[in-house]
């Protein structure tokens, strides 16, 4: 169950509404999860600011008002309870997409494996509108390059929920099987502005990640030379920042990869 912990278990974990089992699931994901420990103190600071702010707001009322008007006094808890809860759960909602890369790592190679295993693949001649489309359905400031020059076409462009993230995948696909992944996220600034190498423990291949404002990029590739996975890498994090389209230079360098390198495997 740990390598699914959503929010919605994490919530019921802290509530204690959780099976003894699947607490004691969580409560040991949590023990050697940094992630998992710091989503579950968010979560309980938030309860208990909630609890307190109500205990504290039923404490001032004038009781004598109160005999009053009692129907008055659970709505006025009531509503600054759901005011405060509200303030507090966009934070939380922030807090949730802010992402560690570890995390990233996990839901970018889920989100690759399942295009990989989508048949059949095709090229979308429409990307444009498709990104557009998708981008503005996410809330997402991102920019995509487009790679077609160098024969990587875009295919598979769509917007992907997985443990209760949501995303943006788009994919590449060469004339000869070469498929690249390109996953972004909102709000994961726990990600470095640079370059960043990560290698997958599952399979061992790499995997690349950077951020752009508040916007994370992964990048990786079935099966792909580590040379010229590393020139795309290279190429797409700098046309990501800059927001630019794919310049000669870059062209030729990831012509050069693709020549110098070993082409893509089955």
């Amino acid at each position: 169950m740990t390598d699914k912990l959503s929010w919605e278990t994490i919530n019921r974990y802290v509530d204690g509404e959780l099976s003894p089992r699947d607490a004691a699931e969580v409560a040991k994901a949590v023990a050697t999860d940094p992630e998992f420990a710091d989503q579950v103190s968010v979560l309980s600071s938030l309860k208990a600011a909630v609890a307190q702010s109500t205990d504290g707001l039923r404490r001032d009322l004038d009781l004598s008002e109160a005999r009053k008007k009692k129907t008055w006094i659970p709505w006025a808890a009531g509503f600054a309870a759901v005011l405060l809860a509200c303030t507090l759960m966009s934070i939380l909602v922030l807090k949730s997409g802010l992402l560690q890369p570890a995390s990233g790592i996990r839901l970018a190679q889920a989100i690759h494996s399942e295009w990989l295993n989508a048949q059949p693949m095709q090229r979308d001649p429409k990307h444009k509108d498709l990104l557009q489309t998708t981008m503005v359905g996410l809330d997402l400031d991102a920019y995509v390059p487009d790679l077609s020059k160098v024969d990587l076409s875009f295919s598979g462009i769509r917007k992907v929920t997985t443990q209760g993230v949501e995303g943006l995948h788009i994919g590449y696909l060469g004339p000869s099987g070469c498929m690249v992944s390109l996953v972004v996220f909102r709000n994961h600034i726990r990600l470095s502005k640079e370059l960043s190498y990560f290698k997958l423990s599952t399979d061992g291949r790499p995997i690349y990640g950077w951020r752009v404002g508040t916007t994370g990029f992964y990048l990786l590739a079935h099966k792909m030379d580590p040379g010229r996975l590393h020139t795309i890498a290279e190429v797409v994090h700098r046309l990501t920042r800059a927001r630019l389209p794919l310049d000669p230079t870059s062209v030729i360098a990831l012509n050069d990869a693709r020549t110098t390198g070993q082409p893509c495997l089955s």
